[in-house]
């Protein structure tokens, strides 16, 4: 079976020590220029593909998913499984596995993430088609303004890049952001046994160049220390990892379940960033040619790696009684009501949005109201999912022989299973979600469209010029609420917030002009009709956000001791300005 890339992977403490003993200055490192060959240049997509592709890799995901219910070896929905469980698996698939792969030859041009997108929900086929990617729907979306799709050659701060990255990674999967914040969970390494702590997926960049040597963790700053090794096993039952605990009994217990082995999650965690737009580069290695404050310009490599952080908890026995018994509250919840977020996103500060009344309870229930509807939209995120499949096995393919292809189709296929076991999309299709599991997957949603989004999403410094008013400065923001209504009932929570939000902001209009020195998208006069616009065609790319504008009926359950309600749940989404307090 052919192995991901592995020097995109740290897989031992004594590695990343190596890296730190260079001299590293964050201020030096944010502050230096990179001249690289623009990662983003993408072959043109194609409008029209059959779908004789997409069905092959639909019926060979069906023969897996018979032998697995029938034989348990046959792995249960993971997307990278143990060594040699491939080879075992491929004689009993060659056929559906061959079918593939002649439709993917008989392909004329190489296939694009897009090609399957006109594939949409009943309700919307009469609409005007779209011509953006859904992957990547407009051409602002880079890795920063710095970044043109019309470049061969790009010069960027690594200031900028350091966020840039950040997001692409978060936004290939919601489990992969999951981890880069820091999930419980607990850790066998072989001098300590068994802990239970927080585990962390740690993204490092690293530079070499003949006087400069750095890898560090994106998300702190500073270089990573005290990696976990390849031999040490992962789990967690926050389900974020993409290789979850054995099923046999007693493999949990001796640290015998090599399955969930620190280098075997990591090698699954880069098969789905491969997929991810922009980041196959970065993975492998680019060339760059870089210029630091005090130096001159020289050659080098920029690279991602990965590894994983365990820290063990601390009991402290006189107050663990005092935890258990509160519930878990929404992360937003924690904050008081007029408290400063201090976090940037490429230099745009958060918004600050004074809580106006109480917010949803966490422990709320909602389900929808008839299921049927929905399985057009997961059927079209579906097929999304496995078009980004295809597209990277048809990248790969002119690289490896026959056996290698179709040993690739298959990995492929149980990753798009995985995909599935995972639950599609949000998770709208669940039997029930809770309210504190539904919002941040739905904020995730949004952020994934493009990086604009996301700094919208958080605010952007920026100054506005309405209609009879003069200038003003403040921060223009993307109010993204969810509301659910019921009879004599009504809630709304500020999803970037966690806020309920019980009385109504006021959109921009469409005649505002906005600009902003941070925003790359607006830096010169623009007017919020082209945004919205732009905001508009975003979302009507994606099945369950385009579901959600318009509105579906939902079932929801407050408390255990009422009984479900009927009403609606709806998402809006608005350009609001907050001026600034003079």
């Amino acid at each position: 079976m052919p192995k991901l890339s592995q020097p995109s992977v740290i897989l031992s403490d004594s590695t990343a020590t190596q890296h730190s003993e260079t001299s590293f200055t964050l201020e030096t490192v944010r502050q230096t220029v990179l001249k690289l060959v623009n990662p983003l240049c993408q072959l043109p997509s194609v409008p029209n593909l059959s779908d004789s592709a997409l069905l092959a890799m639909q019926r060979l995901m069906e023969i897996i998913t018979t032998l697995r219910s029938s034989q348990p070896f046959f792995l249960e929905g993971v997307p990278s499984p143990l060594p040699g469980a491939i080879e075992a698996l491929l004689p009993y698939v060659s056929e559906e596995a061959y079918d593939v792969l002649e439709a993917l030859q008989r392909e004329e041009v190489p296939i694009s993430p897009n090609s399957f997108c006109a594939a949409t929900p009943p309700a919307t086929q009469n609409a005007t088609p779209q011509t953006s990617d859904p992957l990547t729907p407009l051409a602002s979306t880079l890795l920063s303004s710095s970044l043109s799709e019309s470049k061969l050659y790009s010069f960027i701060a690594i200031e900028t890049l350091i966020p840039s990255l950040l997001w692409r990674i978060a936004r290939s999967d919601y489990s992969v952001m999951h981890l880069i914040e820091g999930v419980r969970g607990r850790c066998w390494q072989s001098e300590t046994g068994w802990a239970t702590g927080m585990l962390r997926l740690v993204v490092m960049l690293e530079v070499e160049a003949p006087t400069v040597r750095w890898c560090f963790d994106l998300a702190t700053g500073e270089p990573a220390e005290g990696l976990l090794e390849s031999s040490s096993i992962i789990q967690s039952e926050e389900q974020a990892l993409p290789l979850q605990q054995s099923v046999y009994t007693g493999a949990a217990n001796d640290g015998s379940d090599t399955f969930c082995q620190v280098e075997y999650q990591l090698q699954a965690i880069l098969q789905l960033l491969q997929s991810e737009t922009g980041l196959g580069g970065f993975l492998q290695g680019v060339a760059v040619e870089l210029l630091q404050p005090g130096a001159g310009w020289q050659a080098g490599k920029l690279q991602l790696r990965f590894g994983f952080e365990f820290t063990a908890q601390v009991l402290d026995l006189d107050n663990s009684k005092a935890i258990q018994s509160h519930a878990e509250p929404i992360e937003a919840e924690l904050m008081e009501d007029e408290t400063q977020i201090n976090g940037t996103i490429a230099m745009a500060q958060v918004a600050i949005v004074k809580a106006l009344g109480q917010s949803l309870s966490p422990a709320a229930l909602v389900r929808a109201s008839d299921a049927t509807l929905l399985a057009p939209y997961i059927q079209q995120i579906t097929r999304q999912q496995l078009a980004q499949s295809l597209c990277l096995l048809q990248r790969q393919f002119s690289h490896t022989n026959e056996s290698e292809q179709l040993t690739t189709i298959v990995q492929a296929a149980l990753l798009a299973l995985a995909h599935q076991t995972r639950l599609i999309g949000i998770g709208l299709q669940q039997p029930t979600l809770l309210l504190d599991e539904l919002a941040p997957k739905l904020l995730w949603s949004l952020t994934r469209h493009t990086y604009e989004m996301t700094q919208l999403l958080g605010g952007v410094p920026a100054q506005v010029l309405q209609p009879g008013e003069k200038w003003q400065q403040g921060t223009l923001r993307l109010l993204a609420v969810l509301q659910i209504t019921a009879p004599e009932l009504s809630y709304t929570l500020d999803l970037s917030t966690g806020r309920a939000v019980p009385v109504a902001v006021a959109p921009l209009p469409r005649d505002a002009i906005v600009q902003s020195c941070i925003a790359a998208f607006c830096q010169q006069p623009t007017a919020i009709a082209t945004l919205a616009d732009h905001l508009e065609q975003l979302c009507d790319n994606s099945p369950e956000q385009q579901l959600l504008v318009n509105g579906f009926a939902v079932d929801w359950l407050k408390d255990v001791e009422q009984d479900w309600q009927s009403g609606t749940m709806t998402l809006s989404l608005s350009l609001v300005f907050f001026a600034d307090t003079p």
